[in-house]
């Protein structure tokens, strides 16, 4: 079983949300399956004009890792990842560690083919990609069937400005508060030293 994945999240958590979006996801989470030890990796593509999906394959290709764990991957995106030997799985939804979890227990399995199209894209039948093996479509989420809408798939590729969504938002404000929070340990820690270098001051 490959022990290193990338998830498409919406935060920098490993508790965040998966982003259904592949090229313009706010962050990708790499993680060792074995361990559960997480990278933060932002994806520089995620507001780029054109190509998101392509910039963003490559920068996941560059991590070495064996399965692609995501909501949809357009077919550009989709191509650099499969020449890179990489495991692709879409139509998943929930948070990126329950994604690894199921993972782990082989509920998760590649597709045959990018995401797009009208309706459900190649293999979203019975046991299809992204979902346990004999869970019907009516358990999934209801907002999938936009994902696989055309107009999707453009943004997806960088043909089109994509709309914000609520996860980036939220994603955005997760990473504000993170900086905020390493900027106050920050000025805690230079109120230390300053306070110890005048205690240390000769009278």
């Amino acid at each position: 079983m490959p022990s290193k994945v990338c998830v498409s999240a919406a935060g920098s958590s490993i508790d965040s949300q998966i982003d259904p979006r592949f090229g313009r996801c706010a962050c990708f989470i790499v993680a060792d399956t074995d361990t559960m030890d997480c990278q933060y990796l932002p994806n520089a593509a995620y507001e780029s004009p054109h190509g998101a999906g392509i910039q963003a394959a490559q920068v996941v290709a560059n991590q070495k890792v064996q399965a692609v764990i995501t909501g949809m991957v357009g077919p550009n995106a989709h191509r650099v990842l499969s020449a890179a030997g990489i495991e692709i799985i879409t139509g998943v939804s929930g948070t990126v560690r329950d994604a690894i979890q199921r993972y782990k227990t082989g509920q998760l399995r590649g597709g045959q083919g990018p995401s797009g199209g009208f309706g459900f894209g190649p293999g979203r039948g019975r046991g299809g990609p992204g979902r346990p093996a004999g869970e019907s479509c009516p358990s999934w989420p209801s907002q999938m069937g936009t994902w696989q809408s055309p107009a999707s798939v453009m943004r997806e590729e960088g043909l089109m400005p994509a709309p914000i969504t609520q996860d980036e938002l939220t994603a955005l404000e997760e990473r504000r508060k993170s900086l905020m929070r390493e900027l106050g340990d920050l000025e805690s820690t230079i109120d230390q030293l300053k306070r110890r270098r005048a205690g240390e001051r000769p009278l």
